[in-house]
């Protein structure tokens, strides 16, 4: 697949990415935290919980990463926050509610602009993402499967149009990589988390043509190298689902996908 084969292929836009990013890191990384003992608790699979990884990632923030098996949900659930996951144990205690985990770990480790208007933006393209990844979940989790079909059909009629939204966003910014601002946000990482689950039902999206501004901020992404690390072959697994049809869109290729051997551990 020709799509996002950088490290075996370099070229000037991914040299310039890895440049850029690591400068633009370098606030966010000084800000690491020497508070011990933060914990991930999700489900052994990416769902609502990778990006939560990949943010603590791209901090440099060592984390423990309690992966649950489903079969122990029954058992678990009670001692959940909100009786849901992702939880977040943060100086102690306790924390829940995915999108508000994301946006305090964005703001503690300096991916949220450095401004209100910055951040709005951010927010902007964020809970925009959050949409349509709702979207394409409920289609996932359907389990009648006329239902199922009517909602994947109007998902995957409506990404093409979200999609355009959000280049629209990448472009106002200026072409720079970044949804807003000169440096990474969360909206920029929950691009790179969301991707493989949007072209399993628009797989002509991979290609690049219609979104080259949202390609741009997926190469910065994966050009930060601790997520180049984490992620140890860059985005293959993310043209997994390319080709698959609407009603073949399931919940394993929705919640899971292959991760890097070591994430496995």
């Amino acid at each position: 697949m020709e799509n996002y084969q950088l490290r075996r292929q370099p070229s000037l836009l991914t040299a310039v990415a890895l440049e850029t990013t690591s400068a633009a890191l370098g606030a966010c990384q000084s800000r690491t935290s020497n508070m011990s003992g933060i914990k991930l608790i999700y489900f052994d699979g990416r769902g609502r919980g990778e990006v939560l990884r990949l943010l603590l990632t791209a901090a440099g923030q060592k984390f423990e990463d309690k992966r649950l098996q489903f079969q122990d949900w029954g058992t678990e659930k009670a001692k959940a926050r909100f009786n849901s996951l992702p939880n977040l144990v943060y100086g102690g205690k306790t924390y829940g509610q995915s999108l508000a985990l994301v946006q305090f770990l964005a703001r503690e480790f300096g991916m949220y602009g450095k401004n209100n208007t910055e951040a709005l933006r951010a927010d902007e393209a964020g809970q925009f993402l959050m949409e349509i990844r709702t979207d394409l979940i409920n289609a996932a989790f359907e389990h009648d499967p006329a239902k199922k079909e009517e909602l994947a059909k109007k998902a995957k009629e409506s990404v093409p149009n979200k999609l355009a939204y959000l280049e629209g966003i990448a472009v106002e910014n200026g072409k720079n990589s970044y949804f807003t601002g000169a440096k990474l946000t969360y909206a920029d990482v929950m691009l790179f988390d969301s991707w493989n689950m949007i072209i399993g039902f628009v797989p002509e999206a991979d290609t690049g043509k219609d979104y080259p501004e949202l390609k741009k901020i997926m190469q910065t992404v994966q050009c930060v190298p601790s997520i180049k690390s984490y992620d140890d072959e860059p985005l293959q697994y993310r043209g997994l689902m390319a080709g698959m049809t609407q009603v073949r869109f399931t919940v394993e290729m929705a919640f899971f996908g292959p991760r890097p051997a070591a994430a496995r551990s």
